[in-house]
């Protein structure tokens, strides 16, 4: 079986306090895929020349991967886009931690359901290749994901790639999963992924020919970019805001 690391922080994502509550800067629509209606976050400038998808982490389109998205639109001037690959059937926060019967339950099918869910990945291109045909003003895309969307990034960053960039926030890594990248990419983990396999990444994209760059938050835990931080100290505030 491939090293991976932590799926998804079911043991450890945290509810934010109320007082960090953000309130979204764009806009919840919905998009016809494979009969089944997705929704999906907008945000940012339409009109835009760049766009960035996000694929977030098991808890879907939560207020912290929003806001981030908000700061990437207004830093880049894109668009950025997540959508719910899940078709609201993402984790909750309320699952955590799982300890009781009943919650281990939610998180084991959710796990059965979506862990190696092989429709997830051609749903999200579908989405992309959508939303390109609306969006005709982005002349360069970038994609992003967050833990279990690592995985899904990593798909779609090799040979042929639909994007210019890519891009993995403590990642749920395979072993050998770096050879697949053929793109520009960016590997931001946590003090809890598999180090072996985030130094893989660090050799494999400074090799000839390839751009990269990997950086890790020694003082973050696994899921810092989105559940697993409760934005309750400074130093999980300039984590987060850092990243």
């Amino acid at each position: 079986m491939a090293s991976k690391s932590p799926a998804c922080g079911f043991m450890s994502a945290k509810k934010i306090p109320e007082h960090f509550k953000f309130e979204p800067k764009g806009t919840v629509d919905q998009v016809k895929v494979d009969e089944n209606d997705m929704k999906f976050y907008i945000t940012g400038d339409p009109s835009s020349k760049k766009g960035l998808v996000v694929v977030t982490d098991a808890f879907g389109i939560e207020s912290k991967v929003q806001h981030g998205a908000d700061m990437l639109a207004a830093r880049l001037k894109a668009v950025v886009l997540i959508p719910d690959l899940f078709l609201g059937r993402a984790a909750s926060v309320d699952w955590i931690p799982p300890d009781t019967p009943e919650k281990v339950a939610l998180v084991h099918e959710w796990e059965v359901d979506f862990e190696n869910d092989t429709e997830v990945f051609p749903r999200l291109m579908y989405f992309f290749n959508s939303a390109k045909g609306k969006l005709t003003s982005v002349e360069g895309w970038g994609i992003y994901g967050l833990c279990f969307g690592g995985r899904k990034v990593v798909e779609a960053s090799g040979q042929g790639s639909s994007f210019k960039v890519s891009g993995q926030c403590h990642p749920g890594i395979d072993k050998g999963s770096e050879k697949n990248i053929a793109i520009p990419h960016i590997l931001l983990a946590s003090k809890d992924e598999d180090q072996g396999i985030v130094q893989d990444y660090a050799e494999y994209l400074s090799g000839p020919g390839k751009i990269g760059e990997v950086e890790t938050y020694n003082t973050m835990s696994h899921g810092w970019m989105g559940a697993n931080n409760s934005l309750s100290s400074f130093e999980e505030l300039r984590g987060y805001f850092e990243g």
